[in-house]
Parts: C-alpha cells; structure tokens; sequence
C-alpha cells in the first residue's frame, strides 16, 4: 500500500524527501520539487509508474505503483482545490491535486464503518478526537479513507500566502524568483461593481532578492462593506481571500451593534446557555440579534398583558406579512410548545388570515433532531445553541439578505417561508 504525498514549492527549492513511515505494506513520504520540475516529474511518473527516492542510505530506492504487473495505474485528471477544500496535505492553501489509483485491493470487508467506530470510540474514552487525530499525531501529515485500494497524491500548492486581517488590511507573501510584473493583487467590493488593484512592482523587491511581503489596505468605496480579494498569476487565478469593512460585520446594522458591543462578543456571550444568566439577558440577546440582522423584533418582557410571549417581529416576504411569535427558554424547550403554540392560534383569529404566524422557540443549549421533530410535530420552530451560531455568523456573511434568515428560521418549524 502506498501513500505518496508529492509537494511542488518555488523553483529556487532543491529537490528533497522526506521518509515519514517506511513498512513493509505501507509507504509515507514528503517529496519536495520545484514548479519547473513539475512537467518533467509527471512525465516520468506516467511513463515508468515508479519513483525513485534517496533517503541518505546507501542506494536510491525505486519503488514502483503496482504491485504486480497484471495490476493497472489509472490516472486523473488534475483537481483544482482552494483554501477551503477538504483536500489531504492541503496546508490551508490553493493548488492543484493529482491522483492515481492502483486496482489492488488490500482489503476484503468495507473500512468505512470500522473506521467511524474506532473514531467514535477514541472521542468516548480518550482525548483524542478520531482516528485521522490518531493518524496526524503518529505521523503528521497522514489521512485515513475509507478507500479499498492504494492512491498515490502529487499535490501542488501555490507557493504564495494571501490573508486578510481587519486591522492590517491585506498581507500577500511572495516566493523569491517570481516575477512581480505577472503579479496582480485585486479587490472586487460588494454589492458595489467597483475593483481596485494593488500594483506590485520592482520597488517591492528585497535587495537580497529572497522572499517579500506585500502589505495592503484597500481604500473601501461608501456603498461597499465586503470585498474580495483575489490574487493573479499571468493572468490565472491563484487565490481569493474574503475582506469586511468592518470586523465582524457586513451590514450597517451590525456596524452599528460593533460601536456598541466590538466584534458582537457580548451578545455573542448573551446567547450561551449560563449558570447565572438571567432569563431577561437572553430574551434581549434574541430581539438585538433578530434586529441586527434585519428582522425588526420587539421585547415584550415587560408593561404587557399576562401569559404572553417574550418577544414577536414582523417581517415582509414578497409584500406578505409574516410574523415570527419568540418564546426564549434556557432550558427544557419542550415545556414551551404547547403554550406557544396556542398563543400562535390566538394571535392569528385576533389579526386575520392575512398574515402568517411562526412560533419559535429559542434556547441556548443544544437540542437533538428528536426535539427538533417534537417541536414541528405542534408547528412550533425549535433554535438551538448550533442555530445561534449560525445567525451570528451569518452578521459576517457578505451580501446575505435578510429573506435567507427569515427562510431558515422557517425552516426550523417546518414551514416554507413562501407560503
């Protein structure tokens, strides 16, 4: 079984190996060559299907990709992957993936299932967290798959680190020999049209003519509150890195809520479940959340009639009313159902049938898919500490539109936001 990891830096990089794991069933190794290698070296691979590895000792080491001849090599094509890809060895970068595949199969029953339980026992009684944790920490680098045959990676990620932090603006690290006349930095602002690009230029360049790092904060046009920031390379794209205007925000609403609470930390904290919270904190937390996100909400907690919700807001899909009923609880949700769902009942012979009520429940713990389904099962909608998350995530997505929040929290009640 052989698991080869081939990686392509800057071309001012010598040829090097790494051995990681050497048995006599299983190969792990980190090959480092340069770009103007990279033809050359696939060439040769397709032709001989074998490499030939130098590990200090001795002689030179060939080892081929089948095990037998009557065994084939089937190749594909190359994958293109980004920063965001679950891609082995990617290092958090962009590239390109090519894989090969031998026909041997080296086991006889599915390891999918063996692999899931060994996860799940290593999470349940160590501090390990699965196998492939089991895996990177005995030989770094390494990932387990469920695949019945051996797989041979050449993996190529470009030799170049792009990020973006709000305080510092743009960082671009460039590898020494490149060219920065075929360099173009660009940021494209959203929702507006506008582009801007950072010219990079022989005055960028080191003396020592090594490695060197750009540094850019783009001036934001007025109607933009996120960017993207992509990276070019004679004209192809190498990698995109997402810019706010803000720090945690891509909204003025949420900008707004920053002046007030920086980087929405303390809602952040009003909405985890707490011993001493007060109730009243993560009503309000709720309301300001549901409000910042463009659903104007209102707290209803005190100076109202007895026995009625904590919060309610009223929002427009396609000119049609909808109105969303809040029950806020920080523990035992299921008690909320019934009651709020009758005073969803009541609210809607009180205004008519010309809108449309979803009663919701909010919670700051986790709540499993079998509370999610008793909720729905009254038309009640069930938010979770993992649902919350993902609204407050969702005050740093570029350009979301409040209809996908109102449809998501429809959603959780079983209910199409369109009707």
């Amino acid at each position: 079984m052989l698991n080869g990891n081939v990686v392509l830096l800057s071309q001012q990089t010598r040829n090097s190996f790494e051995k990681i794991v050497d048995l006599p069933d299983f190969l792990s190794f980190l090959c480092e060559i340069s770009i103007d290698s990279l033809d050359d070296i696939l060439k040769r691979l397709v032709e001989t299907e074998s490499i030939e590895v130098d590990w200090g000792e001795n002689l030179p080491r060939v080892i081929s990709l089948r095990a037998k001849e009557q065994e084939s090599i089937t190749w594909f094509n190359p994958t293109r992957f980004d920063r965001s890809s679950k891609i082995p060895y990617r290092q958090g970068k962009a590239g390109y993936l090519w894989t090969a595949m031998n026909t041997l199969q080296v086991a006889q029953i599915g390891v999918a299932g063996i692999l899931q339980g060994t996860s799940e026992f290593l999470r349940a009684r160590t501090s390990i967290n699965g196998i492939n944790a089991l895996a990177d920490r005995i030989t770094p680098g390494l990932s387990l798959t469920d695949s019945l045959m051996p797989q041979f990676h050449i993996l190529a990620p470009f030799p170049f680190e792009l990020s973006y932090d709000h305080g510092n603006g743009v960082t671009l690290t460039i590898p020494a020999g490149i060219d920065p006349h075929q360099l173009r930095l660009k940021a494209f602002f959203l929702p507006s049209a506008n582009a801007l690009e950072r010219p990079i230029s022989l005055e960028d360049l080191p003396q020592n003519n090594g490695a060197f790092t750009v540094n850019w904060k783009p001036q934001w046009p007025r109607d933009s509150s996120s960017a993207e920031v992509r990276l070019f390379y004679k004209d192809k794209q190498i990698d995109v890195v997402a810019a706010r205007r803000w720090a945690a925000s891509t909204s003025v609403r949420g900008a707004v809520d920053e002046y007030f609470d920086p980087t929405h930390k303390g809602l952040g904290r009003a909405l985890k479940w707490q011993q001493q919270t007060r109730s009243e904190e993560f009503e309000t937390a709720v309301v300001r959340l549901l409000n910042v996100l463009g659903i104007p909400a209102i707290w209803y907690g005190k100076g109202v009639e007895p026995d009625r919700p904590d919060a309610a807001a009223v929002a427009n899909i396609e000119a049609d009313p909808l109105i969303l009923l809040i029950e806020c609880t920080r523990e035992n949700p299921s008690a909320k159902y019934s009651s709020l769902a009758e005073r969803a009942r009541q609210m809607s012979e009180k205004i008519g049938d010309r809108t449309r009520i979803i009663p919701l429940v909010f919670t700051p713990v986790r709540v499993s898919d079998t509370e999610i389904v008793a909720a729905t099962d009254y038309g009640v909608g069930l938010v979770g500490s993992a649902e919350l998350e993902h609204l407050l995530d969702c005050l740093t997505t570029p350009d979301l539109p409040t209809s996908h929040v109102i449809t998501y929290l429809c959603e959780r009640a079983g209910i199409p936001s369109d009707g």
